[in-house]
């Protein structure tokens, strides 16, 4: 064994080893430490609340509980119809479908695209809002938490459960109730809001009345193309 001398002590190496040994561990849990509150700091709000889990073999499950939000006067009319024209044609079931509400923030508009989901075969699992009118969720994801279009309220947290197949295929509830990517129900600018124009996709399979949108992504072009 190999000692190390001095005029004043002896130290032996394997102290030497396991001191080592020791603050390597420190380091390796303190990266770790650092690396969690990074992670989990900046999603605070959703990280304790939020859980994608493998429920089934050939599906990733949601389970949380999103913020309940509204939407401004100059979309909730419109929102009201989706629900109507949707009701009067497929006969609406919300423990069986929802809206999937997705907006995006640009520097010329703003895009809104809105289209009927299933609980069970969802597209999309990062939703991080909700909104409920006449018993019919929207559930939102995107940049709309950015926008005074979407104003969070004060109420209980709503929870959700979600399914997102691992592999996507059309059955006879899909030909029933959600429409096709090309079943676009309502297109086009929709400039009743204030602020930058908001350029919608909508996908139901009713028919929306009452409503006047524009050809181009601004305020320019004039020409309705739907009402």
């Amino acid at each position: 064994m190999i000692v190390i001398q001095s005029a004043d002590c002896k130290v032996d190496d394997s102290d030497l080893l396991l001191d080592n040994m020791t603050k390597k561990k420190l380091i390796i849990k303190l990266v770790l430490i650092v690396f969690s509150i990074n992670c989990f700091g900046q999603n605070r709000d959703t990280a304790q609340k939020l859980l994608l889990i493998n429920c089934h073999p050939d599906s990733i499950c949601f389970e949380g509980e999103l913020n309940q939000y509204k939407v401004d006067t100059c979309l909730y009319g419109l929102f009201k119809e989706i629900i109507r024209a949707d009701r009067k044609v497929s006969k609406l079931i919300p423990d069986f479908l929802f809206y999937s509400v997705t907006f995006k923030l640009n520097e010329e508009y703003r895009y809104l695209d809105i289209s009927t989901e299933r609980w069970n075969k969802s597209a999309f699992l990062d939703y991080t809002g909700i909104i409920v009118i006449d018993g019919v969720s929207f559930l939102c994801r995107g940049d709309f938490e950015n926008d005074f279009l979407f104003q969070k309220v004060n109420a209980n947290k709503i929870k959700v459960n979600l399914r997102k197949p691992k592999v996507f295929g059309t059955d006879s509830l899909d030909l029933k109730y959600v429409p096709l990517i090309y079943d676009k129900s309502f297109y086009g600018t929709y400039n009743e809001c204030k602020g930058l124009p908001v350029y919608m996709d909508i996908f139901i399979k009713g028919e929306i009345k009452g409503f006047k949108m524009y050809l181009k992504k601004n305020n320019n072009d004039r020409r309705p193309i739907s009402q």
